[in-house]
């Protein structure tokens, strides 16, 4: 029997029709979309909370981390005013040097990734979020181990004992550097925090490279070399808004080696190379505005064999402006 429209108008005004509607919509519809908006409003609450974590432990660490700075600057500045430095308060900065270290050390490389695991079992950030936040906190790593690293050579500085203008200069030079890794690190901070309020971080952006423009340290290790080599270069915006030229220019080589298979995804770049010697490499480098770490892995070359594999850690980090020339700028770091 074909179901005309008065035939559905009476069906709906039937009596067991309506029962069964109404115990459909009070047992089931209702109570399942309560459950949705509680659900949702308790993963809005979750997230928000995890975005309030992350500003919160940046923030201690920067706190921690600036206590050591501080103390450095106060045995620097008795220094000056003494021009001498006493045993018994070189023995006085290592000591306390140790114990505002430690405090540092509790919180700061763990905290990232506490985080990333609490979003992940949580299930609260998207596959691509969690590729974001991985990049995210190995660029906090890295900063911290740069970071860690020049502070520890203005105290190294400071303990020498021969105070003078040159000692000055360096370890100014030193706390530029600081106080640009600082920026960078409360930047990361921040974009930990915005994966939470649905804002997609810099790093993400597959369309540009993350890395700025400047005079560069690059330190090149391979594990069959003794020592390492360190080489200064110049990056012009040109070379950073390209990724075949960043690769190039981690690559090393030159022009004898032909870049392929390149391939941007959240903050790292991959590629393979085929060099004029025979030798072919593979390489990985997550870059982080002002620091850059890449994985090389090169086989074959003149004398050497096809199968021989050498692995080559590649690190760099700007440490000033260039001039006009392709020269470090006498200036000094700029923000």
């Amino acid at each position: 029997m074909a179901l005309t429209k008065a035939r559905i108008s009476q069906m709906v005004r039937h009596p067991l029709f309506l029962l069964v509607a109404g115990t459909a919509l009070g047992s089931v519809i209702i109570p399942g979309l309560t459950t949705l908006a509680a659900s949702s409003k308790l993963r809005q609450e979750a997230l928000q909370q995890i975005a309030l974590e992350v500003l919160q432990k940046g923030f201690d660490v920067d706190r921690d981390f600036n206590a050591v700075k501080t103390h450095i600057d106060a045995f620097i500045d008795r220094q000056r005013q003494a021009h001498d430095a006493l045993a018994s308060a070189k023995a006085d900065v290592r000591a306390k040097f140790d114990d505002f270290y430690q405090e540092f050390n509790k919180v700061a490389w763990w905290w990232a990734s506490q985080e990333y695991d609490k979003a992940r079992v949580l299930d609260l950030l998207s596959a691509g979020q969690l590729r974001d936040f991985e990049s995210l906190k190995e660029c906090y790593r890295m900063n911290l181990v740069v970071s860690t690293g020049e502070v520890s050579a203005v105290r190294d500085l400071s303990l020498l004992g021969t105070f003078g203008d040159e000692m000055l200069r360096t370890a100014r030079e030193r706390h530029e550097r600081l106080d640009r890794l600082d920026f960078d690190r409360d930047q990361l901070v921040l974009d930990m925090a915005h994966l939470f309020t649905g804002q997609r971080p810099a790093i993400a952006d597959d369309s540009r490279m993350n890395i700025e423009p400047g005079w560069w340290e690059v330190r090149r290790s391979k594990e069959t070399q003794a020592s390492s080599g360190n080489e200064l270069l110049c990056w012009n915006p040109g070379d950073v808004e390209n990724a075949r030229r960043v690769a190039r220019k981690i690559e090393g080589g030159g022009s004898k080696c032909t870049i392929n298979d390149l391939e941007a995804s959240h903050g790292w770049l991959s590629w393979n190379a085929t060099c004029g010697d025979g030798s072919r490499s593979s390489a990985r480098t997550i870059l982080c505005g002002s620091i850059y770490r890449a994985t090389i892995t090169r086989s074959g070359g003149r004398g050497s064999p096809a199968a021989t594999r050498v692995t080559e850690q590649v690190t760099g980090e700007r440490i000033g402006d260039c001039d006009q020339a392709g020269k470090r700028s006498a200036s000094g770091p700029a923000r």
